[in-house]
């Protein structure tokens, strides 16, 4: 894991993606001086699926490490965190113990999230610099904003001069092509 701020994973379907995240995820909760190092963190990935898989693998990986005998799938992980932050099997039990007892009480805070869910964040924090309405919406209806643009589109045709000769352009072409001239 590079130490930067930010940590960008790129790779195929199948290529140990989920794998590393937990892993340098962990790596970053062992490493943080306090038990509350999640609230520190944020992982964005890309689907509801695999926000789900991060938060269980984490919590598995967590509970399985407050074990006296850790599993052997689980062993690389395990001697990766302890490789880099020098925490023997006692402290790994203990340190494991308290961050998975603080996460299951503020679990809110376990910040894996979509990128959908990210930029929602984003644009929410941002809605009055942005001049957005207070209850906006986020709409995934791409029909339905597709009509919305054309209508807009539309009702800007006569005023705007080279609209208009553009649509019109466009409607000749279409009876042209024995279609019809509207150009909805």
């Amino acid at each position: 894991m590079i130490s930067s701020p930010t940590t960008i994973y790129s790779a195929s379907a199948g290529s140990g993606k989920t794998y590393t995240l937990a892993r340098d995820y962990l790596t970053l909760l062992f490493k943080h001086p306090f038990h509350d190092g999640y609230r520190y963190i944020l992982a964005v990935t890309f689907t509801n699926k695999a926000v789900a898989e991060m938060k269980e693998r984490i919590m598995h990986y967590l509970q399985a490490f407050t074990k006296e005998d850790i599993d052997p799938k689980l062993l690389g992980i395990f001697n990766h965190i302890q490789q880099v932050t020098g925490l023997d099997n006692a402290k790994m039990r203990l340190k494991a113990t308290a961050v998975h007892n603080k996460l299951l009480h503020d679990y809110a805070a376990f910040d894996i999230v979509t990128i959908d869910a990210f930029s929602h964040r984003i644009l929410r924090t941002f809605s009055k610099d942005l001049n957005l309405p207070d209850g906006f919406e986020v709409s995934l209806d791409s029909s339905g904003l597709i009509d919305k643009a054309i209508y807009r589109l539309l009702a800007r045709s006569g005023h705007e001069k080279e609209l208009t000769k553009i649509l019109l352009s466009f409607s000749l072409e279409k009876i042209e092509d024995g279609r019809s001239w509207d150009v909805e």
